[in-house]
């Protein structure tokens, strides 16, 4: 079993092969109508579908952890007034930090090997 850390919560996280059920918040990519992603604050658990590209992956575990923040008391500004959590806002910022770190691995694998000079 492998877990996720967010801010002192450890949350486990789960490979499925098939698709999750509602009521929780599931993610959707582009056209494809099944749940992809959960992010179960009551029982600190995010569940990812299996069978997914590492970029689909990476954007919808990033999703996820969105909604462990904003429970977590972070991220205030991805909710809308009503308390729901915006999921506009977090498919967007999902996108592009996907985008940034699978773009840029090579380097970001070499920033976090590179030794402190003394």
């Amino acid at each position: 079993m492998q877990s996720l850390d967010f801010l002192g919560q450890t949350y486990e996280l789960r490979i499925v092969a098939q698709p999750m059920p509602p009521p929780y918040m599931a993610v959707q990519y582009e056209g494809t109508p099944e749940l992809l992603g959960v992010c179960d604050n009551l029982n600190p658990t995010i569940t990812l579908r299996a069978g997914m590209d590492r970029t689909r992956r990476l954007y919808t575990l990033i999703h996820e952890a969105m909604h462990a923040f904003i429970f977590l008391g972070h991220f205030h500004w991805l909710k809308h007034e009503d308390g729901r959590d915006d999921e506009g806002k977090i498919d967007a910022l999902s996108s592009v930090l996907a985008d940034f770190l699978l773009t840029n691995e090579s380097v970001i694998r070499e920033v976090l090997d590179v030794q402190a000079e003394p």
